[in-house]
């Protein structure tokens, strides 16, 4: 039995296997979104409850950036060039980074700390190429037709 992808906006917001598609990309998007944090809150000593807030919030940015990206279609294809899915993911890591450092302060951009705000966005980019390289999507033959999650059908 096979079956097809639903067409209609409601059919896309019940798909099952879109929305374990939009679980693991936000879980990998949190993670380089998060990992940047800590390792400069641990590299200056900055822990306090304004970096604890900024982690929080980067996770809730990171997840909202991934859910909001699947139903406006706003990605690269799973089919895609590797650089086209690889800057797609380095733009989504760096632009949830910038987010998250600018809501965890309250959107005061005069007093934002533009200097964490690159490095957390330039750390985000990185471990978002680490990242694809570690866990490549499968290769994709020319004219087989191949199913959410990657498999060939």
């Amino acid at each position: 039995m096979t079956t097809t992808a639903p067409t209609t906006p409601l059919g896309q917001l019940a798909d099952a296997a879109r929305w374990r598609d939009v679980a693991d990309r936000a879980a990998r998007q949190a993670v380089q979104v998060l990992l940047p944090l800590l390792l400069l809150g641990a590299t200056t000593g900055a822990v306090d409850v304004k970096s604890a807030a900024a982690a929080g919030v980067a996770a809730v940015v990171a997840f909202a950036v991934v859910v909001l990206r699947a139903l406006t279609g706003l990605r690269a294809a799973a089919d895609a060039p590797a650089g086209a899915q690889v800057v797609d993911r380095v733009v989504s890591a760096a632009a949830a980074a910038v987010l998250a450092f600018v809501t965890a302060d309250g959107f005061d951009l005069l007093t934002a700390d533009g200097g964490a705000i690159g490095t957390a966005a330039g750390l985000s980019a990185v471990t978002a190429v680490a990242q694809w390289f570690l866990q490549r999507p499968a290769a994709v033959v020319p004219g087989e037709v191949v199913a959410v999650d990657g498999r060939a059908v």
